[in-house]
């Protein structure tokens, strides 16, 4: 049904194919108008959120969490595990980019949230249908898997008449938590460049309520202590043909492990596992604009990632000695060509290659490598109402591993490829000025990661790939009813049939879990979202800005007929979940409050009650003040003040089972840019 409702929409408009008033910009060809606050970009991401939100946040997964269809996957506290899951694809389907470049991660292919501030970045997107972020040329890797995290780094801030700027902050607040930070930018001529570097230290120790059949305490969590260290270099050039991009990040950390909560005689967790990580990447990007019609555009990534899982059997005699280390190297190369020879017309080829390699130093190891060839071919058509697009990406992978292997592991090359054609439209009706209709099919495909089916005591050596079909349908009103505010409505329905689906659950704690496949899963889903802002820049004192999300998610197990998972409600997706962000901005004063609720979730496709995760809702508060001021030499200075309330209701929940949440905690930010 949804093929044929797709195929009539685009047969319709295709009788009239009369190109609308477009022009090429950087190899990009964009709409000249835009009716109302309607945009062919805007159709494609499922949301947004700019600077000045991610400023706020106290991290990148507390930013983003309020987006529609997604979930945050949290295992406590500041150093708690921190991945995204969105439309019940999983987080390993779930693709991170920066600045267009996806980001390699060597646990579960889940990256860790945690690892970035968010306030390194600029925007957040979260896309279903479109690979790269506007100003980026899309390569072929990210229009494999099924969802996208688009984030672009932090844009250097600078006052008038000056060439640097400088921004120092302190943090602190609950769990001993203190974060200092700094950050310089400088520009010279058509260069700019960003060094930022940020130090976390908390000792996770937060009170949770432990209940239950026979039990009613209230305990401390153990072994949750985390200290990191992350640094970030961001440089950028342009010239009238040509633009490039550079970012080199190095983060380091050392953290307990402090498993599920488990009901003993003791009233104790005696889990004092720990987990070390040292990632750095250094990446590059950039553009040539050969003439109006013609561009080309390059990518290359290198990354090491070290993780270090280690147990102390004299700190905790139930616990087998463990030193287990692994490093994954990984070599990344894009290119790119854009070609708009008329303006109906955009046709883009892309290749990309990519190297992964396991090292470990656990005996009989397997030591696997991994080469993959992504290619993309993507024809874009402009008629007068309409946009088309169809994309075929094809991915390449071997995995080559060493000689000498551990039963069960063949000595042989494996091989697997994956066809993932999709096709979208975006309908701009010109007798509706306000509507925009969007609409998308798209095959995804996810290799199973080396974690998933090499690492000892984890891998699943018989995992299959994962496949998924997606439907997408939706429109968004959008209007300006009087100067200054701005209303928008948006719903997208979308149904999912994966097979083979790969599901990852931590066992005794972060770095041990289990893996394996559910044969169907069937996603029927639909994203409500509508947001009035008001910013009446002539009075230049009152800004305000509501925004309500709901997403339903009915995510079923097909797999087994008569089973006890039959028809289940597959791992940790509510099938209700919503959120409420008010902002009010009065002069230098910043009010927000955002609360978000989710209904019952299950750890199994079992939905029994030992399986069953309660409901919960959370409601978050930030208040501001911001001090100008000038310096010295007449140097323009800004002190911020900022208070961060969160969990103001001091519920007592768990995102995932066994897995307790800290109550209710505040931190505190100063900070000085000038």
């Amino acid at each position: 049904m949804l093929h044929s409702f797709l195929y009539l929409v685009l047969a319709a408009s295709l009788m009239d194919p009369s190109p609308q008033d477009t022009t090429v910009s950087g190899g990009v060809l964009k709409e000249s108008s835009v009716r109302g606050l309607r945009s062919p970009a805007s159709a494609y991401a499922g949301d947004r959120i700019g600077q000045e939100e991610l400023r706020k946040a106290t991290d990148l997964s507390d930013a983003i969490r309020t987006f529609g269809g997604l979930q945050v996957k949290d295992y406590g506290g500041v150093g708690g595990l921190k991945t995204v899951n969105v439309r019940s694809l999983g987080s390993e389907f779930t693709g991170v980019f920066i600045d267009g470049i996806q980001v390699a991660n060597a646990q579960n292919m889940q990256v860790d949230l945690g690892r970035f501030g968010a306030d390194e970045f600029s925007a957040a997107t979260l896309s279903y249908g479109e690979g790269a972020p506007p100003g980026i040329l899309p390569g072929a890797r990210e229009e494999i898997g099924g969802n996208n995290l688009l984030l672009m780094s932090g844009e250097p801030r600078f006052h008038p008449g000056r060439n640097d700027s400088w921004s120092v902050r302190l943090r602190a607040g609950s769990f001993g938590t203190i974060s200092p930070s700094m950050a310089w930018s400088h520009r010279s001529g058509n260069v700019t460049s960003r060094l930022s570097a940020e130090w976390i230290r908390t000792n996770g120790r937060y009170r949770f309520h432990d209940s239950g059949p026979g039990y009613d305490t209230t305990m401390v969590r153990e072994n949750s202590d985390l200290q990191s260290f992350r640094a970030s270099w961001r440089l950028s050039g342009t010239s009238e043909k040509d633009s490039w991009r550079a970012l080199a990040h190095f983060y380091d950390s050392e953290r307990g492990l402090p498993g599920p909560v488990v009901r003993r005689a003791t009233a104790s967790i005696s889990s004092k596992d720990r987990q070390r990580d040292r990632d750095m990447f250094v990446q590059w990007s950039g553009e040539h604009r050969f003439s109006q019609a013609s561009v080309i555009g390059a990518k290359a990534r290198y990354s090491y990632a070290f993780t270090n899982y280690r147990t102390n059997p004299y700190e905790d005699p139930a616990a087998m000695p463990v030193d287990n280390r692994y490093s994954l190297h990984t070599a990344y190369a894009s290119i790119t060509q854009v070609l708009t020879p008329v303006q109906w017309w955009k046709g883009t080829i892309a290749a990309d290659y990519e190297f992964s390699y396991l090292d470990s130093n656990i005996g009989s190891f397997v030591f696997p490598r991994r080469h993959s060839i992504f290619l993309l071919s993507d024809n874009s058509f402009y008629f007068k109402d309409l946009h088309i697009e169809a994309k075929i990406p094809v991915q390449l992978a071997l995995d080559r591993l060493g000689a000498e292997g551990p039963a069960g592991f063949p000595s042989v090359e494996k091989d697997r490829s994956a066809f993932t054609p999709s096709i979208s439209a975006i309908w701009l009706p010109s007798r509706l000025k306000h509507l925009t209709f969007n609409g998308f099919i798209r095959r995804s495909f996810r290799m199973p990661s080396f974690n998933d089916l090499y690492y000892t005591f984890v891998g699943n050596s018989s995992l299959k790939p994962e496949n998924a079909m997606q439907y997408d349908l939706g429109f968004r009103n959008g209007f300006e009813p009087v100067r200054g505010l701005e209303s928008e409505f948006k719903a997208d329905f979308y149904y999912n049939m994966v097979t083979d689906k790969i599901i990852a659950v931590p066992t005794a704690n972060q770095f041990r879990w289990t893996m394996y496949n559910i044969g169907r899963v069937h996603v029927q889903g639909m994203d409500l979202k509508w947001s009035l802002n008001w910013d009446k820049k002539a009075q230049d004192a009152l800004k305000a800005s509501l925004t309500m999300r709901y997403s339903f998610q009915r995510s079923r197990d097909f797999s087994t007929p008569g089973s006890v998972t039959w028809k289940g409600q597959i791992p940790y997706i509510p099938m209700h979940s919503g959120s409420a962000t008010g902002t009010v901005g009065w002069k230098d004063w910043d009010l927000s409050l955002n609360y978000v609720a989710s209904s019952t979730r299950w750890s199994s496709s079992a939905n029994i009650p030992d399986y069953r995760t309660a409901p919960f809702q959370t409601l978050d508060a930030w208040i501001s003040r911001t001090f100008k001021e000038k310096g010295s030499a007449g140097r323009p200075g800004e002190l911020t003040l900022r208070l961060a309330l969160r969990n103001l209701m001091n519920e007592k929940y768990e995102v995932v089972q066994g897995y307790p949440m800290p109550g209710f905690n505040l931190l505190a930010t100063i900070e000085y840019s000038f």
